[in-house]
């Protein structure tokens, strides 16, 4: 019987890498064809082990309710929203972040850290795989990579986190390769995440002194690898420096090729002006969720079309906190504090408890991944992604998981 829950709980495991696998594809694939489909049906796959008693649900409805009341309440603002059926049908669909919530839940408390660890690490070569795909399916895109470029720089942290604790040629790959997609995919923010993140990581993480030196050879090696692919193949200099004109706003001659400057985003920035307008006169309950669009696109007679080629009226808040004050209001704010700030207290109690240090560094990791999704959150919808709501659901395990977090199956790391 043993055998088999092993077994069942391998299925899990891998159920659950689906589900990211093929986010991270609907870049090519239809959104609603694939990852909604393959997440119903881990959740049939769910309720089975969950009612054959092969998962673990410690405290899984109680944690759980904690995101059930945000949405609630996202769900009510829809009473005094100009835009009502716009409000409830966003809710509608975001539900499924309550799924993805519980599935990593009991990710985390079914295995061990070891495996968690392992489950992001294992995402690196199908981003890979993703990445090269989305460049050959439209080379000519914004940014290369889609949905898979948002979620790497997570990946990088944890590929990172194996390669401090295990050096080795696998991990050097991992991490070279991640490092190459990040600089080609013409995409800022998560470019900006990701050197916050290893800077974090440096001076959270790794030891100071002989030992601090060696992990900043191991990172210049990668470094002056990835540089000198970048150098020696010719597209892969022509996509590094249209990263770079986004960047820098200049003009850059790669070959006989000049790349023109991008112009400042002026929507984006009268999008942050209008918000910081509205909310002067809705702090308190707010416009109501996802009634931002509709109100730009009738102010400003504003439409596009979407990678469906359908007609979007109006454009959205390109920042979470603004998201959750000005369409969420005053009891928005609060909640989501409550639910962030649970986050980082459940971290912070089992790091001043733990002694084991192995069990501290996992724990700063995770702390370092929240302070980079929020960061992110300033350019981005990060409550509309699976990353905000999966580690909510990995950290809100461990208040309810028993003894210290299983790291014995790690080689040792330094503090």
């Amino acid at each position: 019987m043993r055998v088999n829950r092993q077994h069942l709980l391998g299925v899990f495991y891998w159920a659950c890498a689906a589900i990211l696998w093929t986010y991270m594809s609907v870049t090519m694939i239809n959104l609603y064809k694939s990852w909604y489909i393959t997440t119903a049906c881990v959740c049939v796959v769910t309720l089975f082990l969950i009612g054959t008693g092969v998962l673990k649900t410690h405290g899984l409805f109680r944690s759980t309710g904690f995101v059930v009341i945000y949405f609630l309440y996202l769900l009510t603002t829809s009473t005094w929203a100009e835009y009502p059926d716009i409000t409830i049908s966003n809710v509608a669909i975001e539900t499924i972040f309550i799924v993805i919530f519980a599935l990593f839940y009991l990710l985390a408390m079914n295995f061990s850290t070891y495996r968690v660890i392992n489950f992001f690490v294992y995402l690196a070569p199908i981003t890979i795989i993703v990445f090269i795909a989305s460049y050959l399916v439209d080379p000519e895109a914004s940014r290369i990579g889609g949905y898979a470029l948002f979620f790497l720089p997570f990946v990088l942290f944890f590929c990172v986190f194996r390669l401090i604790e295990s050096f080795s040629i696998w991990n050097i790959v991992l991490v070279t390769a991640c490092l190459l997609m990040l600089v080609l995919g013409m995409s800022r923010a998560p470019l900006l995440i990701s050197g916050l993140g290893l800077l974090l990581v440096f001076v959270t993480i790794t030891k100071r002194g002989r030992t601090g030196r060696k992990y900043i050879a191991r990172f210049v090696l990668i470094g002056v690898l990835a540089t000198l692919i970048i150098v020696a193949v010719p597209i892969l200099r022509f996509y590094a420096a249209k990263t770079i004109v986004r960047i820098t706003y200049k003009d850059m001659v790669v070959g006989d090729q000049v790349i023109e400057a991008e112009p400042p985003d002026a929507i984006r920035w009268l999008v942050y002006s209008d918000a910081f307008s509205l909310y002067a006169t809705n702090w308190l309950l707010g416009i109501g969720y996802m009634n931002f669009m509709p109100w730009f696109g009738d102010t400003y007679g504003f439409r596009l079309e979407n990678t469906r080629d359908k007609d979007v009226v109006g454009m959205n808040l390109h920042n979470v906190f603004q998201t959750w004050a000005l369409e969420g209001g005053l009891p928005c704010l609060f909640i989501v504090t409550f639910l962030i700030s649970k986050y980082f207290c459940i971290l912070r109690t089992r790091i001043r408890h733990s002694k084991n240090d192995l069990e501290k560094s996992y724990c700063k990791l995770l702390i370092i991944v929240m302070i980079c999704v929020l960061v992110e959150g300033l350019f981005n919808q990060i409550h509309q992604k699976p990353v905000f709501f999966i580690f909510l659901g990995i950290v809100y395990a461990l208040d309810h998981k028993y003894g210290t977090i299983d790291l014995q199956a790690l080689p040792k790391i330094v503090q």
